[in-house]
């Protein structure tokens, strides 16, 4: 399961890396820094939202513990 997300992300960031090139290339920077802001807020929410799964998991398993 792992693998399969470490791949699915390598290739998600290999087609923003194409498009932002190609963009860069063909004079169209705007464009370019228009994906690279977007891919930075989803990056950012992607990341709050594991850390805050995580800390979900951390206390419940602590409340879970207390109580035995």
């Amino acid at each position: 399961m792992q693998k399969g997300k470490l791949w699915l992300t390598a290739l998600i960031a290999s087609f923003v890396l194409i498009i932002v090139i190609y963009a860069m290339y063909s004079n169209n920077t705007g464009f370019a820094l228009e994906i690279l802001k977007i891919g930075g807020v989803l990056l950012t929410g992607y990341f709050a939202g594991f850390g805050r799964g995580k800390a979900v998991v951390l206390e419940r398993q602590q409340k879970e513990n207390q109580d035995d």
